[in-house]
């Protein structure tokens, strides 16, 4: 699709943020009783949550994560189309239990730039959707046949609607409704996105003035490796950036005007450097290695070192067992990272709201646009 999301790291204040907002909804019997009303259910009203905690949406797009939709219904998420962009009822609402499955938000975000469902039309699965004029009619988007909404995953399928064509073009789809393992979006769709992220939805962009990935002050330093014990040299680890008041796709090659980065991985011997965001070494030499990671902004250059990062055997130890845990370097000792314990359809532990603060980027050839996201959880356990 080339749009990332990333994490604001300016609130609305300008102050410096993770991007996620988290509140105790236990005052809220409605919430604590039913979650969120979708539709006129049982539950919170949409307009109440949203009233309640929501960023700027011309700046911000917003996700709110719940306990529960209609009081435990079938609805994992909802999300309103570009038109909405600005309102107060913009943004995406689903349930936390499916934050981890992409195929969800990937949906829920799909709608949110103007991406309709690949069978629509078809009357709630009971007649092939109109297709007269590809542009504008069913879903709008030429290189997906109509289709009637599938009820399996069936790959070798074939579609009754177009004459026979191939259920695979449809059903892998993150905006159709199949069982399969969705992972795909058309260029069609692509297209369609892209058009709404460049217009509806431009205010999001940096180019149009959107401060939301500018970070207001200095940077908080944290890193983390991939392994911190390899029982021989040749063995590769990866360091991933996770500091603070800086925005971070958490993708592989994550790249923000006025931002550079500077690794130094070193056993007093041999040393490595790396100007890349999520740098890999491959340690050939035994020893305790120690890391440096340097940052430059528009505000200052920062460092920070951490000793004993990663620890290399001397190739071959028996009884050595690679350490793959991930580790975090923090004053206190402390894991962070962000972590999304969902199950689809499983149980609601959390009676809360999550609220996360996107930033969308588009990002286009020669260049990407990154909106802010802001993520709110709202949250209270069950006894």
């Amino acid at each position: 699709m080339n749009i990332e999301f990333v994490l604001a790291v300016r609130d609305p204040q300008g102050n410096c943020t993770t991007g996620i907002t988290r509140k105790d909804m236990t005052w809220n019997a409605s919430y604590v009783a039913n979650g969120v009303a979708h539709d006129g259910a049982l539950g919170m009203p949409d307009a109440d949550l949203k009233a309640y905690k929501n960023w700027d949406p011309n700046q911000y797009y917003n996700i709110w994560l719940v306990s529960e939709i209609d009081n435990g219904g079938p609805v994992a998420g909802y999300a309103f189309f570009a038109g909405s962009h600005g309102s107060a009822a913009d943004g995406t609402v689903m349930l936390a239990a499916y934050m981890q499955s992409s195929s969800v938000l990937a949906h829920e975000l799909g709608h949110a730039f103007n991406l309709y469902h690949t069978f629509e039309g078809d009357v709630n699965g009971t007649t092939c959707p109109p297709n007269g004029t590809c542009s504008t009619d069913g879903d709008q988007v030429c290189d997906i046949p109509p289709h009637i909404r599938p009820s399996s995953c069936n790959p070798a399928g074939t579609n009754s609607c177009d004459g026979g064509s191939s259920q695979s073009l449809h059903i892998f789809n993150y905006m159709d409704y199949s069982s399969c393992a969705v992972n795909m979006f058309t260029t069609g769709q692509r297209t369609r996105a892209q058009l709404a992220m460049t217009s509806q939805r431009g205010s999001y962009l940096a180019a149009n003035g959107n401060m939301s990935l500018v970070p207001p002050g200095a940077p908080q330093l944290d890193f983390r490796a991939s392994a911190a014990v390899l029982c021989g040299t040749g063995q590769t680890v990866t360091m991933e950036d996770l500091s603070l008041c800086l925005p971070n796709t958490y993708l592989s090659d994550p790249e923000f005007p006025g931002i550079t980065f500077a690794w130094s991985i070193t056993n007093g011997i041999v040393t490595l450097n790396s100007a890349v965001r999520r740098p890999t070494f491959t340690l050939t030499s035994p020893g305790i290695y120690s890391v440096t990671l340097t940052v430059t902004t528009t505000l200052g250059t920062y460092v920070r070192t951490e000793n004993g990062v990663v620890v290399v055997a001397s190739a071959p130890v028996a009884a050595c067992t690679h350490l793959q845990q991930r580790v975090q370097l923090r004053p206190n000792g402390e894991q962070r990272g962000l972590q999304h314990h969902l199950q689809r359809y499983g149980p609601h532990e959390q009676r809360g709201l999550h609220g996360l603060h996107l930033h969308p980027q588009h990002r286009a050839r020669g260049g990407r646009h990154l909106p802010a996201v802001r993520l709110h959880p709202c949250g209270r356990k069950r006894g």
